[in-house]
């Protein structure tokens, strides 16, 4: 495979420069991810689980709903990653646990696709 066959990127395709590969834990997201990203010749595997981790202290467990504040400040900040990333000219696969409560708050403006194979 040349690097040209490796280049499925966005403009090629037609596809948006961010895709999110969401399921319930233990589907395979991550490596599904990992293997889509490598695909392309300029991508970022954005692994929604780390930003979790970032908070250090004061954090809530996310699925208590008590936690809905905090949420979705970790999707707006992950979603700022995949943006910032995308208008640097990266294809940006993002993978977790998404919920379409989640993702309509920050992605107004932007065009959302859904779908699955």
């Amino acid at each position: 495979m040349t690097a040209q066959d490796r280049d499925v990127s966005p403009t090629r395709v037609g596809l948006d420069p961010v895709i999110i590969v969401s399921g319930p834990p233990g589907a395979g997201k991550s490596t599904t991810s990992q293997i889509l990203a490598a695909r392309h010749r300029r991508a970022v595997h954005l692994h929604t689980d780390d930003f979790w981790h970032y908070i250090v202290s004061g954090g809530i467990a996310p699925y208590l709903p008590e936690s809905d504040t905090q949420n979705q400040t970790v999707v707006r900040v992950i979603a700022g990653a995949a943006s910032t990333y995308a208008r640097g000219g990266f294809v940006v696969v993002v993978d977790g646990v998404v919920v379409r409560a989640c993702v309509t708050p920050v992605s107004a403006g932007m065009t959302v696709t859904t779908g699955h194979t």
